[in-house]
């Protein structure tokens, strides 16, 4: 069990449940993946180099667009993924009961 001492001070043991992880410094992984150009592209890479709007498809069944949205990816998993995130976002947003002091969840 955890005590603090006398004169209001953290104990050894609070210290060692406190102190923080090494953190890394700089971007992650991802961040630096993310800033690296391409050399294949997909049909949303390519979208918006113009003055022209762009339809790529997005209102279209998967097999109804033949070139792939995102390249490496076909558009059949991109339209998982999609769907697996909106599945996620929704069951953060569905909170049975009204959160304590009407906490706005947004």
């Amino acid at each position: 069990m955890l005590s603090a001492s006398v004169d209001g001070t953290t104990s050894k043991a609070d210290n060692n449940l406190t102190t923080d992880p090494d953190i890394p410094k700089g971007p992650t992984e991802s961040h630096v993946l993310s800033r690296v150009e391409q050399d294949e592209k997909g049909l949303s890479q390519r979208a918006g180099h113009t003055a022209e709007i762009t339809n790529i498809g997005w209102g279209e069944s998967p097999d109804a667009i033949d070139e792939p949205l995102v390249a490496g990816l076909s558009n059949e998993d991109l339209w998982m993924l999609i769907r697996r995130f909106d599945k996620q976002v929704y069951r953060v947003k569905a909170v049975p009961d009204a959160p304590v002091q009407r906490l706005d969840l947004t």
